[in-house]
């Protein structure tokens, strides 16, 4: 089997990619933005790295013409990368076996303030708008996305089928024995991914109850925490750089993981399920959220402990919330490893489903 990734962005850092690769067996080419082209050794085994052009982009569908080759598109910006190969499958069929479109977000009207960028915003919206509609009249394309919400969304937006299901959720990163054995943090909180995502809101409520936020993320700087914490905060909060996709075992240290934007009330927000929930429940730990992530809710409140809603109003709360929370524990540890488990298996078996589609 021959896969083919393609994003605007480095396949490298993203987490989503780099997990569809170890689910399947055979060769796997990455055409992304990157510096790093060659074969390069993953933990998933070893990928071509491409950079990500028009012209490569066809010169590989000419190379792979017969070969069987299933083409996966990632996000709103490859849609015309996926036209253009559509083009080439008009002429002929033997230029792809299967593609598949894997919506990572919704994508949202921007706001009605007038403006250049608003103009260009809302140009944009348009045209990704018709081009997801486009999609998905096309039979033989087979659309994927993270969560039930946000399948259900596409699908109402676009009048097309649900897209398929395919979360992404790696197995559990040890036995629950040893994730129930592994020492963590008792006073520290982890966050980790963009600045734009740091949940400075709870500083203080954390602060006052003895807490420390740890931050990992490239991007999160001194500079970044000036510019959103007073002095006197500014010491309940630790900066641990950034991080690879492929090196998680920081995140065992902790017993939750915060994922906190209460001001977002968007439908990506709504039905976000993102990499960093699945990564965290694969080491075990709990969740600080805030009640805008309706779906992670959903996945969590079968565990008591396993999430902590933190409303509006209640971060002053929030270290009275963690002293009462009931992570911990060998029974409590189980049923999380269970969990991550069976998210897990689940997912690898969707996206084996998809990915198998057209074979006979």
């Amino acid at each position: 089997m021959k896969v083919i990734h393609v994003y605007k962005t480095d396949c490298l850092q993203a987490s989503r990619v780099l997990l569809q690769t170890k689910w399947l067996v055979g060769e796997t080419i990455f055409l992304h933005r990157t510096s790093n082209e060659g074969h390069l050794d993953l933990d998933g085994g070893v990928v071509d790295s491409r950079k990500l052009s028009v012209g490569s982009l066809l010169r590989l569908a000419i190379n792979l013409r017969g070969q069987g080759a299933k083409w996966v598109f990632h996000a709103q910006s490859s849609l015309v990368y996926l036209y253009l190969l559509k083009i080439f499958l008009c002429v002929d069929r033997r230029f792809a076996d299967l593609v598949v479109y894997d919506m990572h977000d919704l994508n949202e009207k921007p706001g009605v303030r007038p403006s250049l960028r608003s103009a260009r915003s809302w140009v944009r919206y348009l045209v990704l708008a018709a081009a997801e509609w486009g999609v998905t009249k096309m039979k033989s394309v087979c659309a994927i996305t993270v969560s039930n919400g946000l399948a259900r969304a596409f699908a109402s937006r676009t009048g097309g089928r649900l897209p398929v299901v395919v979360r992404s959720a790696p197995l559990p990163s040890l036995g629950a024995d040893d994730l129930a054995a592994r020492s963590r943090f008792e006073r520290a909180l982890l966050f980790f991914g963009t600045p734009q995502r740091v949940p400075f809101e709870l500083v203080q409520g954390l602060a006052s109850a003895g807490y420390e936020l740890h931050l990992y993320g490239r991007g999160i700087d001194e500079e970044l925490v000036e510019k959103n914490l007073p002095e006197n905060l500014r010491g309940a909060v630790k900066l641990f750089g950034p991080y690879r996709p492929t090196s998680l075992d920081f995140i065992g240290q902790y017993r939750f993981v915060v994922l906190y934007k209460p001001g977002i009330v968007s439908d990506n927000f709504r039905y976000s399920l993102p990499n960093k929930f699945f990564q965290g429940l694969a080491y075990g730990t709990g969740f600080v959220v805030s009640e805008n992530f309706e779906e992670i809710r959903e996945v969590v409140e079968g565990i008591p402990g396993l999430g902590i809603v933190v409303r509006s109003g209640e971060e002053g709360r929030l270290g009275d919330l963690l002293r009462d929370s009931n992570i911990g524990g060998a029974a409590y540890y189980r049923d999380v490893h269970s969990l991550a488990e069976r998210l897990s298996l689940g997912a690898c078996g969707a996206y084996r489903d998809v990915m198998g589609a057209c074979e006979q």
